[in-house]
């Protein structure tokens, strides 16, 4: 798999960039060989999930917080501002989304990142390609699901989601726990990563199940197409 490691100077990268408290470092924290060991990982753990890497990923783009900016740095993210590359910080060889943090760095959860986004990246495309939401459906006026593991959080946003952001997390969050699983049965993995790994799902797997059920509650809001897709869903989470 060929994958471009975007550098300063790059246009489309200044633009993005400007846009965010990131900038990306001098020098390379992330080498091409970081690259070649994630997907190597994930075409031997996770198949299914290298194929949706090598169809969706072109390009890695490493970030820093910018000089003198306080605030918590990105883990990993797209922006459609650079279509099939994923935006990367040191973070993400320390964080697994939404909850794990580890004190030691582990390029599997490099690995688990690059997943997380290229298949967001699909299912972002497939929902551009393909009526997935109804007419009707609208995410400023149509019912929201309510959050409850972030009851706490500030911002309202993070506590009641639009169908179609749960939607895409139920999509992001069955191929992770898929991923974690897989991890899981392996017998090379360090204390400290089958603790996160082990964390992690078991956070996750609640969670999957809970938007899922909230999901067939609303699907007068979905296509036919977009039915069976949740359809799909469903079958992948009961074999979680």
């Amino acid at each position: 798999m060929n994958t471009a490691t975007f550098q300063p100077g790059d246009p489309k990268v200044t633009h993005l960039t400007r846009r965010l408290d990131h900038s990306v470092p001098d020098g390379d924290f992330a080498p091409a060989a970081t690259a070649a060991s994630l997907t190597r990982r994930l075409s031997l753990v996770h198949p299914e999930g290298f194929d949706r890497v090598r169809e969706f990923v072109r390009g890695l783009l490493w970030v820093g917080l910018k000089p003198g900016v306080r605030a918590s740095s990105l883990t990993s993210s797209s922006d459609p501002a650079l279509p099939y590359v994923i935006v990367f910080s040191d973070k993400a060889s320390r964080h697994i989304p939404p909850n794990t943090v580890s004190e030691r760095a582990s390029h599997l959860y490099l690995a688990e990142n690059l997943l997380h986004e290229s298949t967001y990246q699909s299912i972002s495309f497939h929902v551009l390609q393909h009526q997935v939401f109804d007419d009707r459906y609208s995410s400023t006026t149509s019912p929201r699901i309510e959050i409850r593991w972030r009851a706490g959080q500030a911002e309202a946003r993070n506590q009641y989601w639009e169908i179609d952001r749960a939607f895409h997390a139920t999509c992001v969050y069955n191929q992770l726990l898929r991923f974690r699983q897989s991890e899981l049965r392996r017998d090379d993995l360090t204390p400290d990563e089958r603790a996160s790994f082990q964390s992690s799902y078991d956070q996750g797997l609640p969670a999957v199940r809970y938007l899922m059920r909230e999901l067939e509650l609303l699907t007068a809001y979905f296509t036919p197409h977009g039915r069976d897709l949740l359809a799909d869903l469903r079958r992948q989470t009961d074999d979680l």
